[in-house]
């Protein structure tokens, strides 16, 4: 399989901008006006699609093991810290916090912002370290490289029927759709 992400600071650093930036679209998608047909909320609050499909590339193109744990971790680290520093920080602004200043808000909530950004990075890098073995040909590894397709193909049919039945949720169906071609499509390409 094609090493994509290496075990070198530079790739790390790489790492953390993709971490950045998936932090900044959720974002993006939590501030966009929200319709009922596109969903955007939903995208970036109960939609998991992307995120399965992004840590599991993560994880199945880095260079070892160990690189795999650390990139998945520090992208879903990011990404959790900057929504929920975003989510701290527009309460804020919204008069809806006891906080005075933001100063004041950031010391009273950092360890807050950790507290919620940290297990989910502990735990998906611990995953990450599991799916790094997906990159193999063996029984074993065929699965776990398979694994993310049933989830992300699960949640797709679970929008679209939210789309039909209640005219919602329009953008995460497609959003699921797309990263489960470009999964397929990344896969086969690493693995010629």
């Amino acid at each position: 399989m094609k090493i994509v992400f290496k075990d070198k600071a530079r790739w790390y650093l790489l790492v953390s901008g993709l971490g950045v930036l998936a932090g900044l679209l959720v974002v993006l998608f939590c501030a966009v006006p929200d319709s009922r047909l596109w969903a955007f909320y939903a995208w970036s609050a109960e939609t998991f699609g992307f995120w399965m499909f992004s840590a599991s590339l993560l994880a199945l193109l880095s260079e070892k093991r160990g690189a795999a744990a650390v990139n998945v971790a520090i992208y879903i680290f990011l990404m959790f810290f900057i929504t929920t520093a975003y989510m701290s920080l527009s309460q804020y602004w919204r008069g809806e916090t006891p906080y005075s200043s933001v100063p004041e808000l950031v010391a009273g909530s950092a360890g807050g912002w950790l507290m919620y950004s940290v297990p989910p990075a502990a735990l998906c890098g611990a995953l990450g370290a599991v799916m790094w073995s997906g990159r193999g040909d063996t029984p074993w590894a065929r699965l776990l490289r398979a694994l993310p397709v049933p989830f992300i193909l699960a949640e797709a049919a679970i929008m679209l029927h939210a789309v039909f039945t209640e005219r919602t949720r329009l953008f995460s169906a497609l959003t699921d759709l797309a990263c489960l071609a470009g999964y397929i499509v990344t896969v086969k390409w690493a693995r010629e």
